[in-house]
């Protein structure tokens, strides 16, 4: 059957303004929508061709370490979406504790749900330190504070230059020092009592002491930093904290602030929250072994056990139930980064023209390829195509079709597959 491109988009113009004409939109996400609209139109008709067609049905067993409990959950699935990198994302973060000991840190995630609460627990876990108060440096300039129940999510969509930063909590009868120098480096967070700091000269005398008890033995005595005061830059945040930024200027190189940092002893702790270890990411039966491999739930991301009544370590498998006359697999491409940036994967990933899927009971079902939509491009500017077979392999490329080789199929573009079931 042929449809009119033009007819077509104006029926689907009718339903939703979700696709604009001439705008970057999503082949994965426009195929969901018109499936699941097709969907809701046939069971008003009560007809169920579209679940035996499209959808098949993930079950998820989740089992406690502590009390063996088991919860088992049965979800419909129209598409399979796979991860291909085996890369989940990174925030970066510099903690600080009282005696001015410096630690890189990076927190790695894969569920933009994750909470600074989250990430605190989990940093106070591993480094076995008191509370901490996590802050943002937005833009380069002001210090705020994160609050525990700000998600990933969130922080990703602010669209502001902002670096996290943890310091042991603060009593509120000090000040928050943020020691900034005129070049990049991280700053240095220092704690003086509210009364020393409201007294310049006094403050003066007490920073000095702090940066000349800084230098190696050896260096030359004498004062060897001069600083400023930031005006308007005091203020108490919404915890009551006082907080105070002064710029650093040195006078002297081996007195450079670099040299304060330096000294410092760094560690780099990795706060891992994924899925699995790294598998062979670079085929479609890698990316499948994965996503059905055994999750442990751990640190951050530990279950909420409905039997212990707490959140425990658990161990969660999920399997095919039953599986679809169409299997659509969705390669993740697309992924969102910090600062509200998204970036596209454009690594091959191989795959069969034959399938072989595995079913909870044991059971194998063949698939054979029959259709791929691919991307071309960078995020922006990019361009779908689409090979398809019937009699012999098409490429259709706007108005232009041509063969294909069959050895042409498999690309570094490929995005979505289609697979047709070959028991039936």
């Amino acid at each position: 059957m042929c449809v009119s491109p033009q007819k077509f988009k104006k029926s689907l113009d009718r339903c939703t303004s979700q696709f604009p004409l001439g705008k970057q939109c999503d082949a994965h996400e426009f195929l969901t929508f018109l499936i699941d609209r097709v969907h809701d139109e046939a069971m008003k008709r009560q007809a169920n061709n579209i679940d035996r067609l499209f959808y098949g049905e993930f079950t998820s067993r989740v089992q406690c370490t502590n009390c063996r409990g088991i919860s088992v959950t049965n979800e419909p699935f129209m598409c399979i979406s796979l991860p291909i990198d085996g890369i989940v994302e990174e925030l970066p973060l510099l903690l600080q504790t009282s005696m001015n000991h410096l630690f890189y840190l990076s927190f790695k995630f894969d569920e933009p749900k994750t909470t600074i609460g989250k990430l605190k627990a989990e940093t106070q876990r591993i480094l076995t330190l008191n509370d901490l108060d996590f802050y943002f440096l937005v833009n380069n300039n002001e210090l705020e504070e994160a609050p525990d129940t700000l998600s990933m999510g969130q922080i990703m969509s602010t669209g502001k230059s902002w670096k996290l930063f943890a310091i042991e909590k603060t009593d509120t009868k000090q000040t928050l020092i943020r020691l900034d120098v005129g070049r990049p480096s991280p700053p240095l967070f220092l704690k003086y009592p509210r009364e020393v700091v409201s007294n310049e000269a006094e403050f003066r005398r007490a920073l000095k002491t702090t940066l000349l008890d800084s230098q190696s033995p050896g260096e030359a005595e004498g004062p060897q930093h001069s600083f400023s005061l930031v005006k308007g830059m005091m203020h108490t945040t919404q915890k009551g904290l006082n907080y105070l930024r002064v710029e650093l200027k040195t006078v002297s190189r081996n007195s450079c602030f670099a040299n304060v940092v330096e000294r410092l002893p760094y560690r780099e702790v990795k706060l891992v929250h994924h899925k699995n270890e790294p598998e062979d990411y670079g085929t479609l039966e890698g990316c499948l072994k994965c996503f059905t491999s055994t999750e442990k739930l751990r640190g951050s991301n530990q279950w909420a056990c409905e039997y212990c009544h707490k959140s425990a370590d658990a161990n969660k498998k999920v399997d095919y139930l039953s599986l679809p006359q169409v299997l659509m697999i969705h390669l993740k491409r697309f992924k969102v980064r910090c600062r509200n940036s998204r970036v596209k994967i454009s690594k091959l990933v191989t795959f069969p023209l034959t399938l072989e899927m595995r079913r909870a009971d044991g059971k194998v079902e063949g698939y054979r390829l029959y259709g791929v939509i691919n991307h071309i491009g960078e995020i922006e500017r990019g361009h779908y195509t689409a090979f398809c077979r019937s009699a012999a392999w098409m490429q259709y490329d706007d108005n232009k079709v041509t063969f294909l080789n069959e050895s042409n199929i498999v690309t570094e573009n490929a995005y979505v597959l289609f697979y047709e079931n070959t028991n039936s």
